[in-house]
This record gives structure tokens, sequence and C-alpha cells, in this order.
């Protein structure tokens, strides 16, 4: 019982495990509060640098400082850089390597998400994987690997002395034994012989 207890324990543990960091990384495609994006270009190092893996979470307030994904709408494409102003519902964004202010602005419904967490250089890996065929070989090689591994059969070995109570039937003798076997036969025979013919002839 007490091990059983201890599994269902560790099981409990392991579930909540994983729905915290579900919580927390899953990306809001998923239904998740975090969105993924791989940093290009120059303009906010030395904090970021391109092919850096930058996750980010919404906030329910943005700050002057905050570093924040945000959708622009005049280049068109989501820019991950720093608020310097905000004026009028109005956000204000210019990169930390920059010596200029982005153009136009942000609205509160164009921001994304504030940056959370940033790896260096695991941008490249997560834009080779989020390609359509890197994705399809991968998950290939993963089951063909599944079913080459669960597709032999494990030998069990057994231990000497211990057969789980089974009994073991004895091994057939050789025809060199039987000969064997057979000669002490004739040997223990005839000295009985010798002996019993001594006895007779001592008793005479």
């Amino acid at each position: 019982m007490r091990i059983r207890f201890g599994s269902f324990v560790i099981a409990l543990v392991a579930v909540e495990i994983i729905i915290g960091l579900w919580i927390f990384f899953a990306p809001t495609k998923l239904g998740g509060s975090s969105t993924y994006a791989v940093t290009s270009g120059v303009s906010m190092q030395p904090l970021l640098y391109k092919n850096d893996l930058a996750i980010v979470r919404a906030r329910s307030t943005y700050r002057v400082g905050d570093v924040v994904l945000y959708n622009s709408a005049v280049l068109g494409k989501p820019v991950l850089h720093r608020i310097i102003l905000v004026q009028n519902g109005h956000y204000y964004f210019k990169g930390d390597n920059n010596n200029f202010v982005d153009p136009g602005y942000a609205t509160r419904s164009e921001l994304v998400g504030k940056l959370w967490i940033h790896v260096p250089e695991l941008g490249a890996a997560v834009s080779w994987l989020g390609q359509p065929l890197h994705t399809g070989l991968l998950a290939g090689f993963a089951g063909m690997f599944v079913v080459l591994a669960g597709g032999k059969p494990r030998r069990r070995r057994r231990r000497g002395g211990h057969h789980g109570g089974a009994v073991v039937p004895p091994s057939r003798p050789t025809r060199t034994e039987e000969q064997s076997w057979l000669r002490k036969e004739e040997i223990l025979d005839t000295r009985t012989a010798l002996r019993t013919e001594i006895g007779e002839e001592a008793h005479r």
C-alpha cells in the first residue's frame, strides 16, 4: 500500500508540473499564454542578437522601459523593441542599438506581449523545426526509432541456482557416458564374483 501511495503522489506531482509548464510555456496558438519569436538584425544589441529565441507574454499594463513585441502597422511585421513613451494610449518604441525612433506608434490592441525569457542562439533551431518538411522528417525518424527499438526481442537472463520452483528434467546421457557407466558396473560385478569365490574356498 505504501508503494502504491508513493507512486500515486509522484504521478500527481508530475501532472502538476506538466500543467504548470503548459500554462507558462504553451504557445497562444494552442491555447497557452506565450508567444515565441526569433530575433533578427542588430537593433536590440547587446540585449538580443540575431537568431535568439524570445518568449513574450501578454500583460495587463505596459510601461516605459518594457521590451515589448508589437505588430507594426508601418513596417507590416512584428517588432521587438523597447517602449520609450506612452501618450494618449499610443506606445512609441525604439531599438536599444538604434539612433532613431520606430516609425509611427502602436495602440494597445497591437501589443503582443512583454519580453519574459530569451535564449541565445536557439531561434535558428526553432525556425528549422518550424518548417513542415523538417518537422515531418524529424517525426518520421522518431517513429522509425520507436518501431525498431520495440521490435527487438528481449532476452531474459537466467540466474543460476534458482528456477522459480520449476522442475528441470535431467539431460539424456551421452554415448560415452553410457559406456563409462557400463564399464564401472562390469568391474564391480567382477570384484563381487572374485570375493564370492575366495569366500567359498575359505570355507572348504
